[in-house]
């Protein structure tokens, strides 16, 4: 098993103590944080996940695999994820392999959930519990991005659902300057 692992090119393989049970890791550009400043319209920064296999093979992975995830993590200060005074747009979004053309990510689009949050829920992880961030009228957001107020927050989460992996891209707007 570990051998035909290796032949599909995994980056890094180890045993999980259980016979046949492996985990595997793809490596691609977009693990170290990336600083995002500028991008005011929605989706204006667009960072595309090059994986250091092809997409072919980690589809056939992800198809196989028993479960599978990737985590996603969004640092906020003054930055919304989803616009509630312009018919609920996604503002800050990503993108996955199973997604409808799309002008402002031309071969994606938005899905419907941040990262954590289940599908098609238009939330992010943290409203799953109830536990994101409140604003100053004591209103709990569905983000604690939404909150936009001048305090670093974060959103994050890990997809879950095969057929939404990998990410192919994180997609930024409302990103004006800091101070």
């Amino acid at each position: 098993m570990l051998e035909k692992l290796k032949e599909l090119r995994f980056t890094h393989i180890r045993r999980n103590g259980i016979p046949d049970e492996f985990y595997g890791r793809f490596e691609h550009n977009s693990q170290n944080r990336i600083y995002v400043e500028g991008y005011e319209t929605a989706g204006g920064f667009q960072r595309v996940v090059g994986y250091k296999i092809d997409e072919a093979h980690i589809k056939a992975i992800i198809e196989a695999a028993t479960s599978c995830k990737q985590h996603l993590r969004w640092d906020c200060y003054n930055s919304v994820i989803i616009n509630p005074t312009f018919h609920n747009l996604w503002v800050t979004f990503w993108t996955h392999r199973n997604t409808d053309p799309n002008p402002v990510a031309p071969k994606y689009v938005a899905a419907d959930y941040f990262p954590g949050a289940e599908k098609g829920s238009r939330k992010c992880a943290c409203a799953m519990n109830d536990m994101c961030a409140t604003k100053a009228n004591g209103e709990r957001e569905v983000c604690n991005c939404n909150v936009n107020d001048n305090t670093w927050k974060k959103d994050e989460g890990d997809v879950t659902y095969k057929e939404h992996l990998p990410i192919h891209s994180f997609n930024a707007g409302d990103t004006g300057r800091l101070f």
